[in-house]
């Protein structure tokens, strides 16, 4: 208990009167929940990067296609790389931000890294967006056998018999990291490749050129 003292266990039982509001509770999260998720259903369905893209994509339902179109600029993204640095994927250094007395973001001449929080410096990248590729995304795409599938497994099937550094650390090779490092790698491939696709095929279909 809050006091220190042990809680008996028939304390932490609800009282029978309680259980039923909350089984009505429940019953209504759960019903605002489907809500919810049938407004997104409705709502995606009307944008044609949806429809002829992200639909057909295994693992990738309509609540992260959702997370996509609303994060993504894809006029303001003329370049497949610029979704990879926006999404924390690009592990090469950018131009640190920073904000002034006023609340300004200002471009610094200071180089940071473009997928790692630097202190001092605004992260470079929608954390947001990042968390939900390479936290959900990623596994949603593996369990669903995805057809990106196949670049996850090629890239850590090589990474596993590599001799090249790891992110140019000369005293470690990538054949001998660990499982949970080689998978992150391998995700983050395939998150990339996935990306470049959704770029390439969004903007077309916008009718704004692609390099």
């Amino acid at each position: 208990k809050a006091d220190g003292t042990d809680q008996d266990k028939d304390d932490a039982i609800l009282p029978e009167p309680e259980i039923p509001q909350i089984i009505k509770v429940l019953a209504r999260s759960q019903s605002m929940e489907k809500s919810i998720f049938d407004d997104i259903d409705r709502e995606v369905k009307k944008f044609p990067i949806y429809t002829e893209f992200l639909s057909k994509v295994k693992g990738c339902g309509p609540a992260m296609s959702a997370i996509l179109i609303s994060c993504i600029d894809i006029h303001k993204a003329d370049t497949a790389a610029k979704i990879t640095q926006y999404a924390g994927l690009n592990p090469g250094m950018v131009r640190g931000k920073k904000k002034d007395k006023d609340g300004n973001i200002i471009l610094s001449d200071e180089m940071v890294r473009g997928d790692k929080r630097t202190k001092g410096y605004l992260i470079p990248y929608n954390a947001n967006l990042k968390s939900k590729l390479m936290g959900v995304l990623a596994s949603c795409m593996l369990k669903a056998n995805s057809q990106y599938r196949i670049y996850y497994d090629s890239y850590k099937n090589r990474l596993m018999n590599s001799e090249k550094p790891v992110n140019g650390d000369e005293s470690k090779k990538w054949k001998d990291e660990g499982k949970a490092h080689i998978n992150m790698a391998a995700c983050r491939y395939m998150i990339k490749i996935f990306l470049q696709d959704l770029y390439d095929v969004w903007r077309k279909l916008e009718g704004l050129s692609v390099r």
